[in-house]
């Protein structure tokens, strides 16, 4: 187990923090953005980290490091944030989140966004505790065992049941998001190549259904930045007769739209007040499959590229924005227009930018390895 370990000062009332990991619970939560509404504060910078003797079974959890200074202790160092560690440690899949010296989330697994709501003022500690340990529930997968040797000293024997070097560590940004206390949760759109639009947005139940409250959807073009339309309410749909497609790379322009979604309270007299807003972007476009071909907007897809990683050598696969342009870049030297996200979901922001450069991108779950190749069983417990 080791712990990384931040502290920020913050005088807003109501915020969430978001790290680049999976938790269940959060799966559908909005990328984080900032806006007229929203606040973004990052806490990516050098935090400090602390390692377990190993094979000390969770000591940190059971003397409650989390509510302890961890700069204070003699083999404390910096790690900078997002980065992997495994130059100080091995594989990391089980994390436990402490605000505060308080537990706030924990989950096993990797690659996905989780948000934890909190609302505290003056001078906060985050502190991360990772258990390095794989198994078959972990994603991804592994297998361990203890060798005794005959010093009689015990050495932990890992099988990966993967091919790729799996870096450990707090691989995405960590961000501090200022929210409205009514807000936009969540936002689904569908936009095909018929020109047909539809889209649902959740919000903080109840509130649509009260009165004064409304939902204004405005379409943008993306660079004009001109608005093409405009639907009410918490759903709606629509089609367009005249609009661009986005296409990949050789076959046309990746045309894009913004959709800005509006959370407003109506006045008897009429008057609108903005609670909340939110910019989505999307494209006109539909993919489809058959037994040996991709189509898209019904022409067959040839996908010239390649599955890649996300990882670089100074920071293993620590998000870094320069490494995602001069990736993109290459892919433009190699006439490239798509790739496979090998073999995890990429940050967002790669999804982001590959969406206006006419790359398309096919990704994969975490669930790396449902099958063991031994036996060939399935692992139900990575199916939850």
């Amino acid at each position: 187990m080791s712990y990384a370990q931040g502290a920020f000062f913050v005088k807003a009332f109501c915020f969430i923090f978001a790290v680049e990991i999976a938790i269940k619970n959060y799966s559908d939560a909005l990328f984080v953005a900032q806006n007229e509404r929203r606040q973004l504060d990052s806490l990516d910078g050098l935090w400090t980290f602390v390692r377990e003797p190993p094979n000390s079974v969770g000591i940190g959890l059971r003397n409650n490091w989390a509510s302890l200074e961890l700069a204070a202790f003699e083999n404390s160092s910096l790690i900078p944030v997002p980065a992997a560690y495994n130059d100080l440690t091995a594989d990391s899949e089980q994390r436990d989140h402490f605000f505060n010296g308080e537990l706030v989330a924990e989950h096993v697994g990797g690659h996905l966004p989780f948000q934890v709501e909190v609302q505290l003022m003056g001078l906060n500690l985050i502190t991360v505790a990772v258990n390095n340990t794989l198994s078959r529930e972990t994603i991804p997968p592994g297998d361990f065992s203890t060798i005794k040797l005959s010093s009689g000293r015990e050495l932990v024997n890992l099988v990966p049941h993967f091919d790729f070097f799996n870096y450990a560590g707090i691989l995405r940004s960590v961000y501090i998001w200022h929210l409205p206390q009514i807000l936009i949760r969540g936002i689904r759109i569908q936009a095909d190549h018929s020109g047909f639009f539809s889209y649902r947005i959740d919000i903080d139940e109840g509130v649509h259904t009260k009165k004064g409250i409304q939902i204004r959807v405005g379409i943008y073009t993306f660079e004009e930045e001109m608005k093409i339309y405009e639907l009410f309410g918490a759903q709606n749909s629509t089609n367009f007769d005249k609009i661009e497609l986005w296409w990949p790379k050789g076959m046309g322009s990746p045309n894009l739209y913004t959709a800005e979604i509006r959370l407003e309270s109506v006045s008897s007299d009429g008057s609108e007040k903005l609670l909340d807003v939110y910019r989505e972007t999307f494209g006109f476009r539909t993919v489809t499959v058959d037994q040996n071909r991709i189509y898209i907007n019904g022409l067959p897809f040839y996908c010239h590229g390649f599955g890649m990683h996300e990882d670089i050598g100074i920071h293993g696969r620590g998000f870094d924005r320069a490494t995602m342009v001069k990736d993109l870049n290459m892919f433009d030297w190699l006439n490239g227009n798509c790739y496979r996200t090998s073999h995890y979901p990429y940050a967002e922001e790669r999804a982001h930018l590959a969406d206006r450069r006419g790359i398309a991108v096919i990704t994969e779950v975490p669930s790396l390895r449902l099958f063991l190749r031994s036996t060939g069983q399935l692992l139900p417990r990575m199916l939850l």
